[in-house]
């Protein structure tokens, strides 16, 4: 059988803050390496503390305080959402929707494996798989032999989605 898809991302390369940071840091390097968020690692031991998203940078860029030298810590989400290696894709579905977060740290045992950065691609299959499950779908393919045309362009939105998805994450540099 393939490999979840938790245990898949948490392969891939994951760039992380120090907690003496300072917000250039942080723009720096989101820019650098085209990303979205970034987990704060504490300087004692490693551990995750926090994390910083592009949204947490631009909501502290207008307050009268900013300050290109300022600390990480002073604008990172300290209470932590997370997933480990045995969260299941409905799982993942249920922590976005519910949080209303596109960043979720992997984690084992205090130890950061990676980040999820969710993409439409597999939020687009979620609902294409859900809606072939439907009575009005299942009805459907038994007499048409195919699934709704909402059914199939969620499929095939959330195929294409996925794969140039990947391939512009594998095939950066």
């Amino acid at each position: 059988m393939s490999e979840k898809l938790v245990t898949k991302l948490s392969k891939r390369k994951c760039f992380t803050l120090s907690e003496n940071d300072t917000l250039k840091t942080v723009s720096e390097k989101l820019q650098k390496h085209n990303i979205g968020a970034m987990p704060v690692l504490s300087t004692q031991d490693n551990n995750v503390i926090g994390i910083v998203s592009e949204r947490d940078l631009v909501r502290y860029i207008f307050n009268d305080e900013f300050k290109n030298d300022l600390s990480v810590t002073k604008i990172m989400s300290k209470n932590l959402i997370t997933c480990n290696l045995n969260t299941s894709v409905t799982e993942l579905m249920e922590i976005i929707t519910n949080n209303k977060i596109r960043h979720i740290p992997i984690m084992e045992e205090k130890k950061l494996l990676g980040i999820i950065l969710v993409v439409i691609g597999i939020i687009l299959l979620v609902f294409g798989f859900n809606a072939s499950q439907s009575l009005g779908d299942q009805v459907t393919e038994t007499f048409t032999g195919r699934f709704t045309d909402e059914t199939m362009w969620y499929i095939i939105g959330g195929a294409v989605a996925v794969v140039v998805g990947g391939f512009l994450a594998l095939g950066r540099k």
